[in-house]
Protein backbone atom coordinates (compact mmCIF):
# COMPACT_ATOMS: atom_id res chain seq x y z
CA UNK A 1 0.00 0.00 0.00
CA UNK A 2 2.95 2.35 0.95
CA UNK A 3 4.20 2.56 -3.20
CA UNK A 4 0.71 3.82 -3.68
CA UNK A 5 1.94 7.56 -2.16
CA UNK A 6 4.44 9.70 -4.34
CA UNK A 7 7.11 11.68 -2.53
CA UNK A 8 8.44 15.22 -4.48
CA UNK A 9 7.15 18.24 -5.48
CA UNK A 10 5.11 18.07 -8.93
CA UNK A 11 6.03 20.53 -11.19
CA UNK A 12 5.86 21.43 -15.39
CA UNK A 13 9.19 19.57 -16.67
CA UNK A 14 10.13 19.89 -20.34
CA UNK A 15 10.14 16.83 -22.69
CA UNK A 16 13.14 18.05 -24.36
CA UNK A 17 16.27 19.41 -24.40
CA UNK A 18 17.32 23.19 -25.81
CA UNK A 19 20.37 25.07 -26.26
CA UNK A 20 20.95 28.42 -27.43
CA UNK A 21 23.67 30.38 -29.00
CA UNK A 22 24.47 33.41 -30.73
CA UNK A 23 24.62 34.67 -34.78
CA UNK A 24 25.54 37.79 -36.06
CA UNK A 25 24.86 37.97 -39.23
CA UNK A 26 26.49 34.67 -40.62
CA UNK A 27 29.13 33.85 -38.31
CA UNK A 28 28.34 32.75 -34.57
CA UNK A 29 29.32 35.05 -31.76
CA UNK A 30 30.86 34.60 -28.81
CA UNK A 31 28.69 35.85 -25.88
CA UNK A 32 28.80 35.71 -21.96
CA UNK A 33 26.04 34.05 -19.39
CA UNK A 34 25.96 36.23 -16.28
CA UNK A 35 23.67 35.44 -13.13
CA UNK A 36 20.79 37.50 -11.99
CA UNK A 37 23.27 39.33 -9.28
CA UNK A 38 25.73 39.97 -11.93
CA UNK A 39 28.53 37.43 -11.26
CA UNK A 40 30.02 35.90 -14.51
CA UNK A 41 29.01 31.95 -15.34
CA UNK A 42 30.93 30.96 -18.44
CA UNK A 43 31.53 32.19 -21.36
CA UNK A 44 30.85 30.28 -25.15
CA UNK A 45 33.43 30.63 -27.64
CA UNK A 46 32.44 31.45 -31.59
CA UNK A 47 32.55 28.10 -32.69
CA UNK A 48 29.01 27.43 -32.98
CA UNK A 49 28.50 25.69 -29.94
CA UNK A 50 24.91 25.71 -28.24
CA UNK A 51 24.69 26.30 -24.84
CA UNK A 52 22.27 24.04 -23.18
CA UNK A 53 19.81 26.26 -20.91
CA UNK A 54 16.71 23.84 -20.24
CA UNK A 55 17.18 20.25 -19.73
CA UNK A 56 14.72 17.25 -20.38
CA UNK A 57 12.76 15.91 -17.32
CA UNK A 58 13.99 19.03 -15.25
CA UNK A 59 11.60 21.75 -13.66
CA UNK A 60 11.72 24.74 -16.17
CA UNK A 61 13.11 27.60 -14.38
CA UNK A 62 11.15 31.22 -13.95
CA UNK A 63 14.04 33.39 -13.47
CA UNK A 64 15.42 33.25 -16.88
CA UNK A 65 19.49 34.44 -17.56
CA UNK A 66 21.27 37.36 -18.75
CA UNK A 67 23.68 37.64 -22.20
CA UNK A 68 26.29 39.62 -22.61
CA UNK A 69 27.28 39.59 -26.34
CA UNK A 70 31.08 40.03 -26.51
CA UNK A 71 30.98 41.68 -29.97
CA UNK A 72 28.85 44.48 -31.02
CA UNK A 73 26.15 43.61 -33.78
CA UNK A 74 22.27 43.37 -34.30
CA UNK A 75 22.07 39.51 -33.16
CA UNK A 76 20.03 36.55 -33.59
CA UNK A 77 19.15 33.81 -30.77
CA UNK A 78 18.78 30.55 -32.27
CA UNK A 79 17.23 27.49 -29.97
CA UNK A 80 17.87 24.40 -30.92
CA UNK A 81 15.37 21.79 -29.47
CA UNK A 82 17.31 18.73 -29.07
CA UNK A 83 16.38 15.52 -30.63
CA UNK A 84 15.75 12.52 -28.11
CA UNK A 85 17.80 9.67 -30.24
CA UNK A 86 20.53 9.57 -28.16
CA UNK A 87 20.53 7.96 -24.69
CA UNK A 88 22.47 10.64 -22.69
CA UNK A 89 20.76 14.18 -21.89
CA UNK A 90 24.00 16.68 -21.21
CA UNK A 91 23.27 18.80 -18.05
CA UNK A 92 22.43 22.09 -17.94
CA UNK A 93 24.67 24.19 -19.05
CA UNK A 94 27.12 22.60 -20.61
CA UNK A 95 27.61 23.08 -24.76
CA UNK A 96 26.31 20.54 -27.47
CA UNK A 97 28.23 20.39 -31.11
CA UNK A 98 26.97 23.05 -33.30
CA UNK A 99 26.05 20.28 -36.01
CA UNK A 100 23.76 18.85 -33.04
CA UNK A 101 20.65 17.51 -35.07
CA UNK A 102 17.21 18.70 -33.95
CA UNK A 103 14.61 22.02 -34.67
CA UNK A 104 15.66 25.16 -34.72
CA UNK A 105 13.73 28.22 -33.75
CA UNK A 106 15.20 32.10 -34.08
CA UNK A 107 14.30 35.28 -32.48
CA UNK A 108 15.91 38.44 -33.91
CA UNK A 109 17.15 41.27 -31.98
CA UNK A 110 17.24 43.75 -34.94
CA UNK A 111 13.76 44.71 -34.34
CA UNK A 112 14.11 45.60 -30.74
CA UNK A 113 16.32 48.66 -30.85
CA UNK A 114 18.25 51.02 -33.32
CA UNK A 115 20.87 51.42 -31.04
CA UNK A 116 23.35 47.70 -31.20
CA UNK A 117 22.95 46.91 -27.53
CA UNK A 118 25.40 44.20 -25.87
CA UNK A 119 23.17 42.73 -23.10
CA UNK A 120 20.38 40.87 -23.28
CA UNK A 121 17.96 39.10 -20.87
CA UNK A 122 16.70 35.15 -21.74
CA UNK A 123 13.36 34.36 -19.83
CA UNK A 124 11.65 31.32 -19.98
CA UNK A 125 8.39 30.37 -18.72
CA UNK A 126 5.26 28.04 -19.03
CA UNK A 127 1.92 29.63 -20.96
CA UNK A 128 -0.71 28.01 -21.02
CA UNK A 129 1.38 24.21 -20.27
CA UNK A 130 3.66 25.25 -23.55
CA UNK A 131 6.91 26.26 -23.35
CA UNK A 132 7.56 30.72 -24.05
CA UNK A 133 11.08 31.86 -24.68
CA UNK A 134 11.47 35.89 -24.55
CA UNK A 135 14.54 37.90 -25.56
CA UNK A 136 14.64 41.38 -23.97
CA UNK A 137 17.19 44.04 -24.61
CA UNK A 138 19.11 44.59 -21.19
CA UNK A 139 19.17 48.33 -21.28
CA UNK A 140 17.73 50.90 -23.21
CA UNK A 141 19.68 53.53 -25.83
CA UNK A 142 17.91 56.67 -25.65
CA UNK A 143 14.30 57.86 -25.18
CA UNK A 144 13.05 57.28 -28.75
CA UNK A 145 13.42 53.57 -27.42
CA UNK A 146 10.49 53.66 -24.93
CA UNK A 147 8.17 54.68 -28.05
CA UNK A 148 9.28 53.24 -31.78
CA UNK A 149 10.78 50.16 -30.28
CA UNK A 150 9.36 47.09 -28.72
CA UNK A 151 10.79 45.83 -25.40
CA UNK A 152 11.01 41.96 -26.37
CA UNK A 153 10.66 39.50 -28.59
CA UNK A 154 8.92 35.95 -27.69
CA UNK A 155 9.23 32.84 -29.18
CA UNK A 156 6.36 30.51 -28.30
CA UNK A 157 7.01 27.19 -28.45
CA UNK A 158 4.27 24.26 -28.72
CA UNK A 159 5.61 21.87 -26.51
CA UNK A 160 3.43 20.67 -23.54
CA UNK A 161 5.19 20.65 -20.50
CA UNK A 162 4.90 17.40 -18.72
CA UNK A 163 4.06 16.93 -15.31
CA UNK A 164 6.62 14.89 -12.82
CA UNK A 165 7.54 14.49 -9.16
CA UNK A 166 11.10 16.02 -8.21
Amino acid sequence: MFERFVTGTLCQVSSYTYGMRIKNLNHSTPFTRINSDGVIKNTIADNGSYLVFIQKGKPVSTKGLIIQINELGHTNLKILQLESLTSTVPDKYSLLDGDTPGVTYNIYSVALTNTVMNKFVVEYEQSSNNLSIKLSRGCMGGISDYIYYPYHSTENILEPLTLAYI
